[in-house]
C-alpha cells in the first residue's frame, strides 16, 4: 500500500501531466520518482510521454538529457509498445513528425 501522502502527489503529478500543468523543472524526475517507487502505471506513463512531446522544446538540452536519462533507467516494458525510453522517443518523433508535416 502506498503511503497517503505519496499518493496524494502521485494525484498531483497526473493531474499536472493531463492538464499540461506541470511545473518544466519537475518533468525530468517523473520516471526517476516512478521507478524509485516502482510503479508501473501505463496510462500514469502515457501522460508523462504526452506531456514530453508538447513541451519538450521549451527544455533546456541539459534538462532534456536528464529527461532521457532517468527514461532509460525505468524499468516500465509494455508488451507492444516496449522499453519506457522507446515510448518516449516515439511520442518525441510523432511530434517532430507532425511539424514537418
Amino acid at each position: 500500500m502506498t503511503h497517503p501522502q505519496t499518493r496524494r502527489q502521485l494525484l498531483q503529478i497526473s493531474r499536472g501531466l493531463r492538464n499540461f500543468a506541470l511545473p518544466l523543472s519537475e518533468l525530468p524526475t517523473v520516471p526517476m520518482l516512478l521507478q524509485r517507487l516502482d510503479l508501473r502505471d501505463h496510462e500514469l506513463f502515457e501522460e508523462f510521454c504526452a506531456f514530453s512531446a508538447r513541451k519538450w522544446k521549451e527544455l533546456p538540452a541539459t534538462e532534456m538529457a536528464k529527461l532521457f536519462r532517468n527514461t532509460e533507467d525505468y524499468h516500465l516494458l509494455h508488451a507492444t509498445k516496449g522499453t519506457a525510453l522507446c515510448r518516449l522517443v516515439a511520442s518525441l518523433t510523432e511530434t517532430i513528425q507532425r511539424r514537418e508535416l
